[in-house]
C-alpha cells in the first residue's frame, strides 16, 4: 500500500504493508494506568490557539502561561469545497499559524514555555458548509478525496511524531464522511498510529462522537462539547449542572465500553445571553453576558474536572494578541479579559 504526500516540490512515498498496519497496536495511557488514584491523572488543560496571522515570538504565549495551562492547541487548515475532491494546505495566503511553518514556530515557543501540544488538523469548506455535511456523489471523487485527506494529515502526522508532539487528531467533525467510507479511517487509524509515537484521538461533535467505529483505535475518546444544556438568559451554576446531568451520564457509560478516557477536544461558551441553549450557534444578536459565560465554564469544570474518567480539554478560543483579545464588550468565545478567565484559571491551577 503506497501513500503519496506531496508539499511544493517535496514528495515523500510511504510504503506501508498491510500486514504492518494491521499487527499495529495501540500504546497503553499511562497516565491512567491506576484509576483508583486520581491523584496520578495528569489532566490536559489546554487552550486552543487561533493560528497567529503572522510570527510571533514566545512573550505571545505568556497569557497561556498565566492562565494556567499546561497544553497549547495547534490547528493547521486545509480548505475544501463542497462536492468537490480538492483539497489544498499550507497554501501561501493562510495564516502563518495554519502552515506548517506556524505549527513548527509555535511547537518550539511552547516548548520555551514548558508546555506541551496537541496537534488537530482541521478541514474547512468556504461559503460557511458545515463539515459534518460534506459527501460526495461518486465513487471516484471519493476515493480521489480520501487520497488528498490521507495525504493531508499524514503529512502533519510526520511533522507531529518529528517534532515529539504529544496529542494527534486525526480529523474533526466529518460526520458524513466517517459514516460513508467507515474503512477509510480504520485505515487511516492505522497508518498514522504506525508513523506517530503519540498519543491519538478524533474530535467528535457533541451529537455523533457515539457513532464512532474506531474508538479502539484512539487513545481518548475526543468530544467538541457544545451540548445544550439550559434555555435561561442567564443560568445560574445549579441549571448548567442540571442539564449537564444526561450528557454527563451518557458520556460516562459511553465511554465504559473502550476503557480509554475522555478529552474535550473543544469545549467553550459565548459571552452571551442565551449562551448554553445552541452553544455552536454562530448568531451573535443577544446582548452581551459576560456572568453566564463565567458560570458556564465553571460549571464544566465542576462536573467534569475531578471526574478519574476524565483527562480534560482544551477551551475554545484563544488568541496570541491578548492584550487586545475579547473583553468587557465582547460577544465572541474567547474568554480573554472576561471574568471567565479567572475560573479558568482557578480550575486549571488545580
Amino acid at each position: 500500500m503506497v501513500f503519496k504526500i506531496v508539499n511544493g516540490s517535496k514528495i515523500l512515498l510511504l510504503s506501508l504493508l498491510v500486514l504492518i498496519i494491521l499487527s499495529c497496536t495501540k500504546d497503553v495511557v499511562g497516565d491512567f494506568d491506576n484509576p483508583g488514584a486520581p491523584s496520578s491523572i495528569v489532566r490536559l488543560c489546554g487552550v486552543s490557539f487561533v493560528g497567529p496571522v503572522n510570527e510571533i515570538d514566545a512573550s505571545g504565549l505568556d497569557p497561556v502561561i498565566n492562565s494556567n495551562s499546561n497544553y497549547i492547541c495547534l490547528m493547521p487548515f486545509a480548505f475544501g469545497e463542497f462536492g468537490s475532491p480538492d483539497l489544498q494546505w499550507d497554501i501561501n495566503w493562510q495564516w502563518w499559524g495554519e502552515r506548517k511553518a506556524g505549527i513548527i514556530g509555535c511547537t518550539k515557543l511552547a516548548r520555551e514555555k514548558g508546555l506541551k501540544v496537541f496537534l488537530k488538523p482541521h478541514t474547512w469548506f468556504f461559503h460557511g458548509a458545515y463539515t459534518g455535511d460534506f459527501e460526495l456523489s461518486s465513487e471516484e471523487d471519493w476515493q480521489q478525496w480520501e487520497q488528498n485527506y490521507m495525504d493531508y494529515i499524514l503529512e502533519f502526522a510526520i511533522l507531529a511524531d518529528s517534532l515529539d508532539i504529544e496529542v494527534f487528531s486525526i480529523g474533526v467533525e466529518l460526520k458524513n464522511f466517517i459514516q460513508q467510507r467507515p474503512q477509510f479511517w480504520n485505515i487511516l487509524a492505522d497508518t498514522v498510529r504506525s508513523i506517530y509515537k503519540g498519543k491519538i484521538t478524533y474530535s467528535g461533535n457533541w451529537d455523533n462522537y457515539h457513532n464512532i467505529p474506531f474508538w479502539d483505535k484512539m487513545d481518548y475518546i475526543g468530544i467538541n462539547s457544545y451540548f445544550p444544556l439550559s434555555d435561561k438568559k442567564t443560568p445560574t451554576l445549579e441549571d448548567l449542572l442540571s442539564g449537564w446531568e444526561e450528557h454527563y451520564q451518557g458520556i460516562k457509560d459511553y465511554r465504559e465500553g473502550f476503557d480509554i478516557p475522555v478529552i474535550f477536544t473543544e469545549y467553550g461558551y459565548k459571552s452571551i445571553d442565551y449562551l448554553a441553549d445552541e452553544p455552536w450557534n454562530p448568531d451573535n444578536s443577544g446582548g452581551v453576558n459576560l456572568e453566564a459565560q463565567k458560570i458556564a465554564y465553571e460549571a464544566i469544570y465542576e462536573k467534569f474536572w475531578k471526574e478519574e474518567w476524565f483527562a480534560g480539554g482544551f477551551l475554545w478560543k484563544w488568541y496570541d494578541y491578548h492584550e487586545s483579545a475579547g473583553g468587557a464588550n465582547n460577544k465572541n468565545y474567547t474568554p480573554q479579559n472576561k471574568p471567565a478567565e479567572d475560573a479558568i484559571r482557578n480550575a486549571y491551577q488545580k
